[in-house]
C-alpha cells in the first residue's frame, strides 16, 4: 500500500480487526486479518487504504518495493527469497537519520564502514549528528562498556563474530528498511502496503527464510529508505 495519511502502522496490521483468540501471526494475518481489512478499508469498505496491491511472484522474478511501503508476503511453496535494501547518496539522509536512531549496533558498524568506503557519505553523518546534537551509542556512558565487549569478541572472531552479531540485531528487529527488491526462487504471494519505518541503511542483505509449518512469511513493518 502506498504511503498516506492516516495509514498507520497498526491500521495496516489489521490490529483492530482482530478477534477474540487471535494474533498476529502470519497464519492468522494472511487467513482472517487480510481479508477483513481488504473488506473494510479498502476501497469497497471506508477506503482508509486506498490502494492494495497484491501478485504472485514466479522463480527467477525481482520485485521492487519502493520505500516507506509495508510488505507482506506469502511463500506459496518451500522459497528461498532473498531482499537487499537500497541506501544511495540520495537517500542517505534519510537512511541515516532512521538507522542512527534505531539501529544501535547497526549504526555504530555502518559509520565505521563509511569512514573506510565511503568518506564523504561519512563526513556527512558525522555533519549531521553533529547538526542534531546525537551521540553515537558506542560513545555515550550507558553503552561504552557493551560496545568495547562486542569489539573484542569480533576481534577474536574477526570471520564470523560480526556477521553473528548483525543477524542477532536482525532478529530482534521489528523494522524493515526501505527501498528493497526481492527475489525469489519459488513461487509467493505478495502484499504490499506503505508507511515509514525500516531498519536503516544497516539491513543491506537481510535474507528472508521461509516458515517451517505454514510456509509463510508476515512483515508489515515499513520501510524508511526512500526510493
Amino acid at each position: 500500500m502506498p504511503p498516506g495519511e492516516g495509514i498507520t502502522k497498526k491500521l495496516v496490521r489489521g490490529e483492530h480487526l482482530l478477534q477474540k483468540g487471535e494474533d498476529d501471526e502470519a497464519i492468522q494475518y494472511f487467513d482472517k486479518v487480510l481479508p477483513r481489512l481488504k473488506s473494510s478499508e479498502g476501497p469497497t469498505g471506508s477506503n482508509r487504504l486506498p490502494v492494495i496491491i497484491e501478485g504472485v511472484q514466479y522463480p527467477g522474478e525481482t520485485i521492487f518495493v519502493p520505500g516507506n511501503w509495508w510488505h507482506g508476503v506469502q511463500n506459496l511453496d518451500l522459497t528461498i527469497a532473498i531482499t537487499q535494501n537500497f541506501c544511495n547518496e540520495g537517500n542517505f539522509d534519510k537512511v541515516w537519520m532512521r538507522t542512527r536512531k534505531g539501529r544501535k549496533k547497526l549504526s555504530v558498524r555502518f559509520l565505521a564502514k563509511l569512514k573506510t568506503h565511503h568518506p564523504i557519505l561519512y563526513k556527512r553523518a558525522v555533519q549531521m549528528n553533529q547538526r542534531d546534537n546525537f551521540i553515537m551509542w558506542d560513545k555515550r556512558d550507558k553503552y561504552k562498556a557493551r560496545f568495547a565487549k562486542k569489539s573484542k569478541k569480533i576481534n577474536k572472531n574477526p570471520e564470523g563474530g560480526a556477521q553473528q552479531e548483525d543477524a542477532k540485531e536482525e532478529e530482534s528487529s521489528n523494522d524493515t528498511i526501505s527501498s528493497s527488491s526481492s527475489s525469489s526462487s519459488s513461487s509467493s504471494s505478495s502484499s504490499d502496503s506503505s508507511s515509514a519505518s525500516s531498519s536503516d541503511a544497516e539491513d543491506n542483505g537481510e535474507r528472508q527464510r521461509p516458515n517451517s509449518s505454514n510456509n509463510r512469511s508476515f512483515d508489515p513493518d515499513s520501510s524508511d529508505l526512500d526510493s
